[in-house]
């Protein structure tokens, strides 16, 4: 069963990779943003800085979806093994209820 730690280890890593994603594409745009340019091909320039903003945005998107998957998968494996713990735990008294003294 996979480790609860490195599952939220990589939670951690790929919400920090969707965060720079994120930054990337919004510091591209600022720039963009910030110049005032015309020329006949800046529209189209525009217009490709959308398009790569909202690709960056979907794949950011994924990256916390697959964080969000991974915490979960965290979060059930620590439930399971609490789980099997006190199950054990169980055993261990009703076989030493059992035991003559």
């Amino acid at each position: 069963m996979p480790d609860p730690a490195a599952l939220d280890a990589r939670a951690a890593s790929l919400r920090a990779l969707a965060a720079d994603v994120d930054d990337c594409a919004d510091q591209a745009i600022a720039r963009a943003s910030s110049s005032r340019w015309s020329s006949p091909n800046s529209d189209d320039v525009r217009d490709r800085l959308r398009q790569a903003r909202s690709r960056a945005q979907t794949a950011a998107d994924a990256l916390r979806a697959a964080a969000a998957d991974a915490t979960r998968a965290a979060q059930h494996e620590r439930d399971r093994r609490e789980q099997e713990r006190r199950a054990a735990e169980i055993r261990e008294q009703q076989s030493a209820q059992r035991q003559p003294l």
